[in-house]
């Protein structure tokens, strides 16, 4: 035995001392330039599998470093090729075997071109691989596999001979679950990348894939970790090239289905075919839809969902938003979510209604449940369809399933109401009378029953949550209800009750608090004086959850009670929550929570928090900065080698001078992937929304903070996690207006820095982030700092550019996040295009569209008007295209919407340039069948005629006879006739002599006060003002109308400070100048109304 093969025995065993003896004897050797040879020895003479291993491994950590390689002699190189090619040959144990060619894979990715510097490896490929010995042909297909996964790009003229040998084995292969087919399928996914590079290979791919599937199956009854691997190749394709899945689709679609419904095969398996079926869906989706796979796929999603579980847990796992995908079941109703997110809702829902009626009317539990579950997860994709088209019936049948007498079929139903309350938000609200008294039952029977048996039901979590989210959208509506919801919340926060029960019932008291606001505070003694017993309880992990959720209870309160109320308590309330994470530990809900805290009080003490943030900032800086949510993994051997080696490795090496090597070669080849632990992102992702609305609150007493902030935030813009990039970004606009506005030079300049960065990064995020809600919150990002910071924006070299062509690229379906069908390399998909395929947009490709196109209005303030008509002009085509209706409601109605908020910046000037193709467009809009599609309409004219001045002159008798015609309408919602008094408004402010008053204003009048768009209220009192001002009789006469429409509003949050004074300014005039009509106006006022005139008039 050699003293190096003995050393290695020491580092081998279990014993500490001989370990370290080991380690340090390593150290010294590996200071010989004959160590790569001494251990090649080791690999070849070795009788010890585990120090061959070790042996193979510490070689493939060594050079696995650019630099160790070529510090070696060239005879020692030549001789570790041809050894290692001979060793892979003779090793007989597995797993050596595999370390010995992924050591193959790391000198390989050193070769500058593979068939001149190593051409015996090319040839074993050749003649191993294509040889009728199923063993050497494993051997060949393991080698191969190791070196396409470490030097796949430098291999790329060989891919045509390599699609070859791929096809060989999968033709000839007579056991599809072997490992040779198995290392063909991994060694094809590695090269992917180099398909754009070889074009000519797309098809042998595509050919490839039926053999790819069949392998698949057949692994999953061996190795199920395998056949994920192998089906993982689908994912590579999606990724890189998914126009390779075309002419097969149908095929994958049915093989994936069939896997997800075989209950033969492992659950891992089944839940990749069920994954795969969502992520094509969802990539494809217009050759998804056209070769009609949608009915089969739901019908395969619905079976699955209807599938009994083997135990109560499963059967409730949907209810956990972050349950992992672990069976088939809980995977088939997030995928079915996916296509929900993903797919038109005309398509979806049509389709998917065929499987819910039967169900809801047939008597299996199981696919009832399936059914309300289906009709839970739409709620979040199709918002805009269900509230269109479908909200009443659908309610009526969760209001039923509530009420079921099965168990399985209540807690569906329940959680269905919970997730319409959360996305249906307000209209949900008018289904109280129905819902309330049902729920109300239901807490009643659930406290009988605990009080009977002391046991909790099973539909506890799910009833607590309906509960909750439809509350907390009550607002008002909640009040008639307040006193018995309360009375029954109160009694649940007993001692008595279960820890969990409490948290349930704390919870709710905070979403009812967020309702009610201040008409709360008849029970805020007592909810205070219940959360103080689980804040000073000693923290356990029994406990732990009801403190938690009082700290986030507390939070709430702070908001809804008013600032004066909760002042008394603020200061205990921060200084105990610093306590809290001072001793926090592991425990990163407990910081979250407390976070959370820290912003609330912000908004209850502003300025006056400022000394507290000496001791909070660091806190948030350092979870913000925290990688403890992010778990990496490394290969299998490198997490029994890499410790001992890198401990090694320390005091061996010396500074690379040239800086041509780095350190993370050697980590980045042994990690596999990353895990995120969801406790810890959430801490993340809350502490940046707390330091954004603590800066935001603080104000100028932040601006210590700044610099500090700033970095860390804008770091974590690359967390691995959507919810933490999007409250990165949020909190880096905050930091960017707090320091915009410090009055100084420096202040400038450091802005101007921050905006060199913040601008290209948000722009890079819109282009390329997968994730939806990253790129609105990067579009927000432009919105908020362009309406704060305006033209400063703009001065970075390229800034508006940027942004114009992020809005445009947004627009146009072409970010990262919007591709689907592989854009531009599908040309046969391409020719099967519908001229109006471009309508067959998921709602969440709308929000995105909404989010572009609000960056528009502050853009153009920020810009010259001629500039900004320029910018208009290039996307006025496809804002006009949306207003057609073979688009949604929302799409037509937020399109005009749009048009409207963009004539302000543009001004006359420009939009004299726009009125003769926009007016014509917008009358005809005005008395469109849908009232969404006329309100904003109305408003647009009104603002076209408002900023626009003399060019709209002309148009004003086709504007009154258009708005003449629509009032009458029978379909008019309160926000349509609000927002035609608006645009009247605008009319007689711009041109009052255009305008027949003594026809126009009567029928102006009869339509105040406004009954929803309170926005219209300021162009109203403008026009009511002149018209004062002009003495005009038609105003004199309708001056009761006038004071009347003011009390509505003045004193309320319906309409900005700034714009109650100038109502109030104005009704002081009339009082004065005409007091009797005044005085009998106002005492006929309602008494609410006429206290908050009076109290208007003495503040």
């Amino acid at each position: 035995m050699s003293s190096l093969e003995a050393t290695i025995e020491k580092v081998l065993l279990s014993d500490s001392a001989k370990i370290s003896e080991g380690t340090e004897e390593l150290k010294v050797a590996f200071k010989s330039a004959d160590i790569i040879p001494a251990l090649c020895q080791v690999l070849g003479t070795s009788e010890k599998q585990d120090v061959r291993q070790y042996a193979v491994v510490l070689i493939r950590k060594h050079l696995n470093r650019k630099k160790h390689w070529v510090q070696l002699k060239a005879d020692v190189k030549k001789g570790l090729k041809e050894g290692l090619i001979q060793y892979l040959i003779s090793e007989p144990v597995k797993s050596v075997k595999s370390s010995i060619a992924q050591l193959m894979g790391v000198i390989a990715k050193h070769q500058k071109q593979l068939d001149r510097d190593w051409p015996e490896l090319l040839q074993l490929f050749q003649h191993f691989i294509t040889n009728n010995d199923p063993q050497k042909q494993e051997i060949g297909t393991l080698a191969l596999k190791n070196v396409l996964d470490t030097s796949a790009g430098s291999v790329a003229s060989f891919l045509p001979a390599f699609c070859i040998l791929f096809k060989h084995v999968l033709e000839t292969s007579t056991n599809l679950a072997s490992d040779t087919v198995y290392n063909t399928i991994v060694g094809m996914k590695h090269l992917i990348p180099l398909l754009s590079e070889q074009k000519s290979c797309i098809s042998s791919y595509a050919n490839l894939l039926p053999g790819t599937l069949a392998a698949a199956n057949a692994m999953a009854f061996i190795d199920e970790d395998k056949a994920i691997e192998e089906l993982g190749i689908l994912d590579e394709l999606l990724e890189e090239h998914a126009s390779v899945l075309g002419q097969h689709l149908q095929l994958i679609i049915t093989a994936c289905m069939q896997i997800a419904l075989n209950q033969s095969l492992p659950d891992a398996v089944r839940v990749k075919g069920v994954l795969l079926t969502g992520w094509i869906a969802r990539s494809r989706k217009k050759a998804f839809l056209k070769q009609k796979l949608l009915q089969p796929v739901l019908e395969a999603l619905f079976q699955l969902m209807a599938a009994p579980s083997a135990m109560e847990e499963e059967e409730e796992a949907y209810f956990n938003a972050d349950a992992e995908s672990t069976t088939p079941q809980l995977c088939a109703s997030q995928t079915l979510d996916t296509l929900a997110l993903s797919l038109p809702p005309d398509k979806l829902i049509p389709a998917l209604a065929q499987f819910i009626e039967p169900a809801l009317q047939g008597n299996d539990v199981y696919r009832k449940k399936a059914a309300y579950l289906a009709l839970s997860v739409i709620a979040e994709g199709c918002t805009e369809y269900i509230r269109t088209n479908c909200l009443e019936n659908f309610v009526q049948c969760i209001g039923t399933g509530i009420t079921d007498e099965s168990t399985v079929v209540r807690n569906a139903a329940l959680f269905a109401l919970g997730q319409y309350s959360e996305y249906l938000q307000p209209d949900i609200t008018r289904f109280a009378p129905l819902l309330m008294p049902i729920l109300f039952t239901y807490l009643e029977q659930l406290c009988a029953g605990l009080e009977e048996n002391g046991k909790e039901p099973s539909g506890v979590d799910r009833m607590f949550y309906a509960l909750e989210t439809f509350c907390e959208q009550l607002n008002d509506d909640l009040l008639p209800y307040l006193p018995i919801l309360m009375q029954r919340l109160m009694t649940t926060l007993e001692p008595r009750f279960s820890v969990h029960l409490r948290e349930l019932a704390l919870s709710a008291v905070g979403a009812t608090a967020n309702a009610a606001k201040e008409k709360i505070l008849p029970y805020y003694p007592h909810i205070i004086e219940v959360l103080k017993t689980f804040l000073t309880v000693d923290s356990t992990d029994d406990t732990r959850p009801l403190q938690i959720q009082a700290l986030d209870t507390l939070a709430i309160l702070s908001r809804s009670v008013g600032p004066e109320t909760f002042k008394p308590l603020a200061w205990d309330s921060i200084n105990y929550a610093i306590q809290l994470v001072k001793n926090s530990g592991e425990e990163a809900d407990l910081r979250k929570a407390s976070y959370g805290l820290f912003a609330a009080i912000s908004t209850v003490l502003k300025t006056e928090m400022s000394p507290a943030l000496k001791e909070i900032v660091p806190f948030l800086i350092e979870s913000i900065k925290s990688k403890d949510g992010i778990v990496t993994h490394f290969k299998e051997d490198a997490d029994k080698v890499y410790p001992v080696y890198e401990e090694v490795k320390e005091d061996l090496e010396e500074e690379d001078i040239d800086g041509e090597f780095t350190d993370d070669e050697d980590v980045c080849s042994d990690i596999v992937g990353y895990d995120l632990k969801n406790d810890f992102t959430e801490e993340s992702e809350e502490a940046c929304l707390a330091l954004k609305e603590i800066a935001a609150e603080v104000g100028e007493a932040f601006a210590p903070y700044l610099k500090d902030c700033f970095p860390v935030v804008y770091s974590a813009l690359n967390y691995p996690h959507e919810s933490v990039k999007s409250a990165a970004l949020s909190a880096a606009v905050q930091i960017t207006i707090n320091w915009s506005k410090i009055p100084t030079p420096e202040a400038a300049n450091e802005v101007n820095d921050i905006l060199l960065s913040l601008v290209p990064k948000s722009a890079e995020l819109i282009h390329f982030d997968p994730e939806y809600s990253v790129v609105m919150a990067a579009l927000e990002v432009f919105s908020d700092l362009l309406k704060e910071l305006k033209g400063v924006v703009l001065q970075g070299e390229g800034h508006q550019e940027a942004i114009i062509n992020c809005i445009t690229t947004v627009l146009n379906n072409e970010t990262e996040c919007q591709k689907q069908e592989g854009q531009g390399d599908d040309e046969e998909d391409e020719l099967e295009e519908d001229e109006d395929d471009d309508e067959n947009d998921a709602e969440q490709d709308m929000m995105l569209f909404e989010y572009a196109s609000e960056v528009l209005n502050p853009l153009g303030h920020a810009m010259p008007n001629d500039e900004f008509g320029f910018v208009f002009k290039k996307l006025l085509p496809t804002l006009i295209n949306k207003t057609k209706k073979k688009w949604t409601i929302g799409q037509r109605s937020f399109s005009t919407g749009v048009i409207a908020e963009c004539m302000e910046p543009l001004g006359a000037a420009q939009i004299a340039n726009f009125s003769g193709q926009l007016m014509p467009l917008l009358l005809k809009l005005a008395q469109d069948s849908v009232p969404d599609v006329r309100n904003n309409s109305i408003y647009a004219i009104g603002e076209m005629a408002y900023h626009g001045k003399d060019p709209i002159f002309r148009y004003y008798p086709e504007i009154l006879q258009t708005l003449s015609a629509v009032i009458p309408k029978n379909d008019n919602g309160p926000h349509v006739l609000d927002n035609i008094c608006g645009a009247i408004a605008r009319l007689i402010v711009t041109n009052v002599k255009a305008v027949p008053l003594d026809q126009v204003f009567p029928v102006f009048m009869m339509h105040l006060p406004l009954r929803e768009d309170y926005g219209e209220i300021k162009p109203i009192f403008e026009c009511v003002s002149l018209l004062y001002q002009m003495g005009s009789p038609q105003l004199a006469a309708n001056l009761d109308k006038v004071i009347i429409t003011a009390a509505d509003v003045v004193g309320t949050d319906k309409v900005p400070k700034e714009v109650s004074v100038d109502i109030v300014s104005l009704l002081k005039t009339m009082q004065k100048d005409f007091p009797d009509k005044f005085a009998a106006t106002a005492a006929a006022l309602a008494p609410e109304a006429a206290a908050r005139l009076q109290n208007a008039f003495e503040g």
